[in-house]
């Protein structure tokens, strides 16, 4: 039968540990710890002898340390001290470079039982750590009380990091089992201890939520605020800025919950709205919960793999908050395929707005709906030469809501009855080749559970209760039962026999929306959540990401997992198995809220999960009300800004449908890129309202920098370039000057001394986009008309000049047939000779701007295309 996870190995560990434990020092001492300290000290020169560099490995950890000083044992590192206070049960943390206490009085609790309760004794021991985060220490605190299980937390502190990571767990010493559905392995930790909010220490707080899905991500004043997965709390502290970011760090079984509160205690809910008490002072809080829970059975060990992390030793909350995002991906395995390649969905494109077509494919707009129409769209898209510029996938999305459809049974015959697979492409095999033949990748979709009357099929119910979810016809799936996940497994394999890349689950079990009001334990609601599993030791948590890991092993690793579960649960539980994420309801616009969304969780795109903002009309998404600006301003913003803050493009048109010039505005942004990095939301903690201005820094020398229009008027948008990022400059050199070159305005904006502050008006509902570079005293590139990123997708090599030989080179990824052009700053040199290798080369002045040059490389087929520009001083 199965066990808890890791319950054997724990349960040894602690037998064979227990001779190490040090007891709270007021029980007394014995010689048992003296002795193991010198047997240890042998076997450890015995191992330099015999090991040699093992040995010195192991002493480079000493960099973290643990030590008991009377009642009290310490782990510590370089930046970071964390105190353990064995008489209470309650742990401080000090920021070693402040000298100061952050976070003071905390205490762990796992489910009803707290480690501060009187009459419980703490022990320790100490284990050296080597992990994908780096090597370290931990400190393993085991605290017993009589009447209740003995309560496990741990410490873990690495080298050359100022953050800290946090477990809980517990030994079930009691004669029943335990369902275990939260642990707190922080709780009740006051900030700055002895500063009340709004007092001399802490000033001008503001926090940043991260909710998943469809939930608002925004700025807010104030330190109190709940969210899930994590939460940034920035502040001033005498004078000096100060930023404290924690969160879920691994999620496997349990959903991650933060909170900052005026009240120290597990039953109070959170306080969403700013203090207007200068005197309330400021708690920290960590949870993690499952409505279902973990089953612990008597005389077993369970510490999840669903840990936490606290900083408080970064000051810059961009820096902070992206530190984070990289330790996330590190720690959860997060490595989501990017979605560099457009997405044409069916149903926006041909059922929507097309009457009648809902649960008739037949009736769709090109017959796009079915896998003839798809097919049909792909040979489309190959004749205009649009995969010259990237790759496409289609989405084959069989939506239908009468009671017996083909959710559940997804098979090629459910998919024929539907009219959704039909001749020549009747079967998933037919169908996924034909579009790869044709240089697509074919997508599905499916709805895994139910949800008001939509999802698993009645009459797949009625066949099949015993896959149900406590076996009964009238719930969904149970994805954690043998025979469902062998059948999952049949399914998968069919699709991937036609090479199927793409797969969105539909309604992934909604049921409630975030209410920051709400307790805690109304985080999810949902089927998952009423239990009912055949895994009586999976949680609702795990369960969740089973029916995701089900596909993605079942379409193998070179695929793309997409998630849409816009207000339940809410949780960044399926990182490390979700390429991406929607975060909005059914649309095909774009607004500055839906744009905010994913912006303002800028450290998270690309880096665990791809931010998806639903559908995007080529025609007419932007044209909400109140928008005063042109069509093509409009379709560009809605391009750019879904480049910037999303990294998921999905068309809601049949290419069939978009005029020349808006194929060709939709070149400018494909490929995506695929590097784990987006832009930060500069004036995120300045901007009255929205975001409007977007940074992404490809090194400290070149930016691209998008300004946002969100007004029904011309606004000026004025940038510091230089000074604290927090306050919404750029940050870079004073003491250089800048070039700032325009893509779709296809102009020289400005130059720039380091000290000034950029200045642009933008037009009614504009995006712009400036490439920054540091001036050089050299000749060197400013943009190209290629790609909106101008340079950095589509130049593999970057320019390069050679003082020596007074040229500048560069490698291009040239369309066949377009003429590429570079954007030369010539810095008082002349042009002497332009040449290439694959292409035609020609050099020509820039209108109206002395001292810019354009090179055209023009090639009869794509072509990496090696160039140089000669140059020479003026006489």
């Amino acid at each position: 039968m199965k066990k808890s996870e890791n319950a054997g190995a724990a349960e040894q560990n602690r037998k064979d540990n227990d001779s190490m434990l040090q007891p709270n020092s007021s029980l007394g001492k014995s010689a048992r710890p003296l002795v193991s300290r010198i047997l240890a000290m042998v076997l450890a020169l015995l191992a330099a002898s015999v090991l040699g560099g093992g040995a010195a490995a192991d002493a480079a950890a000493d960099r973290v340390t643990i030590a008991q000083q009377g009642s009290v044992v310490r782990i510590e590192n370089a930046r970071v001290s964390v105190s353990y206070d064995l008489s209470k049960g309650t742990f401080n943390a000090t920021d070693k470079r402040s000298a100061k206490a952050v976070i003071a009085d905390a205490h762990a609790r796992i489910g009803d039982w707290p480690s501060n309760a009187a009459d419980t004794r703490h022990e320790w021991k100490a284990r050296t750590v080597r992990d994908d985060l780096g090597k370290g220490k931990t400190l393993a605190i085991r605290s017993s009380r009589e009447g209740q299980p003995r309560l496990l937390l741990e410490i873990t502190l690495y080298q050359e990091h100022g953050f800290a990571v946090l477990a809980g767990g517990l030994e079930n010493t009691l004669d029943r089992e335990i369902q275990l559905k939260e642990f707190h392995p922080l709780e009740g930790g006051e900030i700055l201890p002895g500063v009340p909010a709004g007092g001399p220490a802490i000033i001008d707080a503001k926090t940043l939520n991260a909710p998943s899905g469809a939930r608002e991500t925004r700025v807010t004043t104030g330190p109190f605020r709940l969210s899930p997965n994590n939460l940034m709390l920035t502040f001033t502290d005498a004078g000096a800025r100060r930023t404290i970011v924690a969160g879920g760090l691994t999620y496997h079984e349990f959903l991650k919950s933060v909170r900052t509160s005026p009240t120290a205690g597990s039953a109070m809910q959170a306080a969403s709205a700013p203090s207007t008490d200068k005197g309330e002072k400021v708690f920290l809080d960590l949870r993690a919960a499952d409505p279902v829970g973990k089953r612990v059975d008597p005389g077993h060990s369970y510490l999840p793999d669903d840990k936490f992390y606290v900083d408080f030793t970064t000051p810059n909350p961009f820096e902070a908050l992206e530190q984070y995002g990289r330790q996330v991906r590190l720690a959860q395995k997060a490595r989501p395929n990017p979605y560099d390649f457009p997405t044409v969905c069916s149903w926006y494109a041909g059922v929507w707005n097309t009457e009648g077509a809902q649960d008739h494919p037949e009736k769709s707009r090109y017959g796009i709906a079915t896998t003839k129409g798809q097919v049909e769209e792909m040979d489309y898209i190959k004749s205009i030469g649009f995969l010259n510029y990237s790759r496409v996938a289609l989405r084959l999305v069989p939506d239908n809501y009468t009671d017996n459809n083909m959710n559940g049974w997804w098979d090629d015959a459910h998919y024929q009855k539907e009219g959704f697979f039909v001749p020549p492409y009747e079967t998933a095999r037919k169908w996924g080749r034909a579009v790869r033949e044709r240089g697509g990748l074919p997508g599905i979709y499916i709805q895994p559970t139910n949800y008001k009357g939509r999802g698993i099929s009645r009459d797949f119910r009625l066949a099949f209760p015993h896959l149900m979810l406590g076996k009964s016809p009238d719930r969904m799936m149970d994805y954690t039962n043998p025979e469902s996940q062998a059948h999952m497994r049949k399914v998968y394999a069919n699709l991937r026999s036609g090479d199927v890349a793409t797969i969105m689950f539909d309604y992934c079990d909604e049921m409630l929306a975030w209410d920051e009001a709400a307790p805690w334990d109304k985080a999810w609601g949902g089927e998952f959540g009423r239990g009912g599993l055949e895994d009586k030791y999976a949680t609702a948590s795990s369960s969740y990401r089973t029916m995701l890991r089900l596909a993605k092993d079942g379409l193998g690793p070179e695929s793309w997992v997409h998630e849409r579960a816009l207000g339940n649960p809410g949780n960044d539980v399926a990182l490390g198995i979700s390429d991406s994420q929607r975060t909005e309801g059914d649309t095909y616009g774009i607004d500055p809220a839906l744009i905010a969304r994913s912006g303002l969780r800028w450290y998270k795109n690309r880096v665990v999960i791809a931010y998806d903002m639903d559908a995007k009309d080529l025609l007419a998404g932007w044209k909400h009300e109140g928008f005063q600006g042109t069509d093509q301003d409009g379709r560009r913003m809605l391009l750019t800004m879904s480049y910037v803050t999303a990294s998921r493009l999905l068309l809601g048109n049949s290419f069939r449908d978009l005029p020349p010039q808006a194929i060709r505005d939709l070149e400018r942004v494909v490929p995506y890129h695929t590097a784990p990095q987006s832009a930060r939301p500069i004036d995120a903690f300045i901007a009255e309202g929205w975001p409007r201005v977007y940074d992404f820094a490809v090194d400290p020398n070149w930016h691209q920098l998008t300004l946002l229009n969100d007004t029904t008027g011309t606004l000026e948008i004025e940038v510091p370039l230089s000074g604290d990022t927090a306050g919404g400059a750029m940050g870079l050199a004073p003491d250089a000057s800048y070039y700032f070159y325009d893509f779709w305005n296809n102009r020289f904006a400005v130059c720039v001394k380091g000290t000034d502050r950029l200045s642009q008006k933008l037009r009614p509902g504009e995006a712009r986009m400036l490439s920054v570079h540091r001036a050089e005293p050299n000749p060197q590139f400013l943009s190209t008309n290629r790609h909106l990123m101008q340079g950095y997708v589509d130049m593999p090599v970057r320019p390069k000049w050679e003082a020596r030989k007074m040229t500048l080179s560069g490698t291009s990824n040239v369309v066949g047939g377009e003429s590429y052009k570079i954007v030369i700053a010539c810095n008082l040199l002349e042009v002497v000779s332009a040449s290439a290798t694959g292409a035609a080369a020609k050099v020509e002045a820039c209108p109206g701007i002395g001292g810019l040059i354009a090179l055209s490389l023009d090639s009869q087929k794509n072509a990496s295309v090696r160039w140089k520009v000669v140059f020479s001083r003026n006489p």
